[in-house]
């Protein structure tokens, strides 16, 4: 059995009370928070660390400063607690790299909405149509195919969308194995990029492309939203005419990151659809390519793509259904697979530049250098899985099938 979590939506339909009991719970999670924040940079200040554990017993002595605190379920205040402790433990990991970082923020807009989180207990579903969350009853409507009130769910969340409240129930469901394992001997590696979002070649010698549309969506309404920004700077702040642009400004936003979710689930269900038994994957590091210093300090124009493209995101929605599939994802090191030639194994002689889209393997064989890259992933996977009963990928007949080098000009192979 394989244990897969889900999460299912349901739309809550509040009366005027409830939701000012709603935006009360909002209220205390925010106070909570700065609160918990405020222990925390105290004793970072001070040169130590307070644990969760440690943060989980501050909780009684803060309700007892403030009663109102006590109005929130005790297992939303620790996870709360457990939200600023793995904040600040990452804080802790990029300090160390990056004397220049900040801690985590406190909330300066306590009465701004914030997502609620109920851990294993504070909700339970009343009957079909009710259920009562941290002791207020409220109508919803799911999914009719579903019957919530049987789900064991591990947690709940109340989050605010455009007017409309939301929960999200979390699940961890476990699926029966196949009874017949399809595809067990194929293998695909895919190279991740900016040009395509994937350029992969599985162990057949069969190549799989998929464009980098996400990329393309986010330069669109991204110039739109920049042209919106610009005409918000000379009105001045929340007058009438700010207030209409920056209501066009936000559904803009909403516009964009709904169309680039959409895209990368289209694309990461095609690729999982083709049903490879595994999908081997570069480890392409999103946080150092976007990092500021090093050799990405004044490559700005990278650094603003690999954000554009959401590589990381595709990468979890491609995992999670592969999973759902009984297929599964892993991740290799990819370094110097643009440099190594594919062929010999060896690297080239000249560094193979973002601008070189090609690369020259020998005299007469010339390939798109994402699809070197592929190519080289799958020998590193091959030579770390020598007693898997695959096919061994011929990395001649590939080179030859998709050689470009009739269509282009040798200018003394920079790249051999």
């Amino acid at each position: 059995m394989i244990k897969v979590k889900r999460t299912y939506n349901v739309r809550l339909f509040p009366t005027a009370q409830e939701k000012e009991q709603f935006q009360q719970l909002s209220l205390v999670r925010n106070m909570l928070w700065n609160e918990l924040v405020d222990i925390e940079q105290c004793a970072f200040d001070n040169h130590s660390f307070i644990s969760e554990f440690d943060l989980n017993n501050r909780l009684p002595e803060l309700k007892q400063r403030f009663p109102h605190f006590k109005t929130l379920n005790s297992k939303a205040c620790q996870r709360i607690a457990k939200e600023v402790y793995s904040s600040y433990r990452s804080f802790f990991a990029l300090v160390k790299k990056d004397k220049t970082a900040k801690p985590p923020k406190k909330v300066e807009d306590v009465n701004e909405y914030h997502t609620v989180v109920f851990n294993q207990s504070g909700w339970k579903f009343v009957n079909e149509d009710t259920l009562r969350l941290n002791g207020i009853n409220v109508k919803y409507k799911g999914r009719p195919d579903i019957n919530f009130m049987s789900l064991t769910a591990k947690e709940v969340k109340l989050k605010q969308r455009k007017g409309k409240w939301l929960l999200d129930i979390c699940v961890e469901t476990e699926l029966p194995e196949p009874e017949k394992i399809t595809c067990e001997n194929k293998v695909l590696a895919i190279d991740l990029g900016l040009k395509n979002l994937v350029h992969g070649v599985d162990n057949l010698g069969n190549v799989v492309v998929l464009k980098n549309k996400a990329r393309r969506i986010n330069r669109y309404f991204c110039k739109n939203i920049s042209s919106i920004k610009t005409k918000m700077s000379t009105k001045v702040k929340h007058s009438h005419r700010w207030e209409y642009l920056n209501s066009v400004r936000k559904r803009l936003c909403s516009r964009r990151n709904a169309q680039i979710k959409d895209t990368l689930h289209i694309q990461s269900k095609t690729l999982a659809d083709m049903n490879y038994k595994t999908i081997v994957v570069g480890d392409l590091s999103v946080k150092q390519l976007m990092s500021t210093t090093g050799t990405n300090k004044r490559k700005k124009g990278i650094r603003k793509s690999f954000h554009e493209s959401a590589i990381e995101r595709f990468v979890k929605m491609l995992t999670y259904k592969c999973l759902a599939r009984h297929n599964e994802v892993i991740t290799l090191s990819e370094r110097w697979t643009t440099q190594t030639n594919s062929l010999t194994g060896k690297l080239f002689k000249k560094n193979v530049e973002l601008n070189d889209r090609v690369v020259w393997l020998n005299e007469a064989i010339c390939i798109d250098r994402d699809l070197n890259a592929a190519m080289n992933i799958m020998r590193r996977y091959e030579q770390y899985h020598i007693a898997l009963v695959t096919t061994p990928l011929d990395v001649f007949s590939v080179a030859t099938k998709y050689n470009v080098a009739n269509l282009q000009t040798k200018n003394g192979n920079p790249s051999l």
